[in-house]
């Protein structure tokens, strides 16, 4: 399978990872696509947690955050670049 064809590479927008990205882009003659939705993220506390600890809101009563809202506003971001 010839993988050089009909490649497309997206990629967050920080240096290091436009760096790979670019790399690859040249080696498998595909387009990079940067995204800064692909960056990394800290979720500090909840960093590791699962989708059910992170629903359950009596799990994030400590932070003062809605934590829960925010992840479905994630999912939702997920879900636009999806479809695009």
């Amino acid at each position: 399978m010839d993988v050089s064809k009909n490649v497309a590479i997206d990629s967050s927008d920080l240096l290091r990872c436009r760096e790979t990205a670019a790399v690859l882009g040249e080696a498998m003659g595909g387009e990079v696509n940067y995204d800064k939705r692909l960056r990394e993220m800290s979720f500090g506390d909840q960093e590791g947690m699962d989708q059910a600890l992170l629903l359950d809101t009596r799990a994030n009563e400590h932070i003062g955050k809605p934590w829960a809202m925010t992840f479905h506003h994630i999912r939702e971001d997920e879900d636009v670049a999806r479809s695009r």
